[in-house]
């Protein structure tokens, strides 16, 4: 029931979108991947995501994340389907640098084997970063952490720790390149 619920939050936001960004001047596409290995604590993490935004005008714009995270720890392993509409504001701009803020609301089904059914995860916040412009169409951007309101079945969930306050750890940096048609 879950899985349909967020598949049709998914279409949803893609069928509200995807007028707005056919019409828009500036549209981006980019993405993030991660992996790590602690082979000392038999611990592995992987995630991939795909991000889409357009702009509104030169401050604002509006996108999409979608993503697929797996984390395997002590045997048991666990998978996620992550989705994450925002809203971005540019604060600041100074030659190829500039400071974001994103508002976001994401949502997270999650899957741990040897565990009874898939848990839901929920998030609202506000997410800094930094973004350098590397040519004119291509730039690379950093996430820098998360201030806001966790919740999901488990104590932590693909999005993060379950709770309320701000969070500037590895767990919430990310890291990916854009690219603007």
């Amino acid at each position: 029931m879950k899985r349909k619920l967020l598949l049709s939050v998914a279409i949803a936001i893609i069928s509200v979108l995807t007028p707005a960004i056919a019409d828009a001047q500036v549209v981006t596409i980019g993405g993030s991947a991660s992996y790590w290995r602690n082979y000392k604590d038999d611990h592995t993490t992987f995630s991939i995501a795909f991000d889409a935004n357009h702009g509104l005008s030169e401050r604002w714009l509006i996108g999409l994340n979608a993503g697929f995270k797996l984390n395997r720890e002590d045997g048991v392993s666990a998978h996620a389907l992550t989705l994450n509409p925002y809203l971005r504001y540019v604060y600041f701009t100074h030659g190829i640098l500039s400071l974001y803020m994103d508002g976001t609301v994401g949502f997270a089904n999650e899957h741990i084997k040897d565990h009874s059914g898939n848990a839901f995860g929920l998030e609202a916040g506000l997410k800094p970063g930094i973004s350098v412009r590397i040519t004119d169409r291509a730039w690379f951007a950093a996430g820098l952490g998360f201030i806001g309101y966790r919740h999901s079945k488990y104590a932590e969930s693909a999005l993060g720790d379950r709770g309320f306050g701000v969070d500037f750890s590895s767990t919430s940096l990310s890291f990916g390149f854009y690219y603007a048609f």
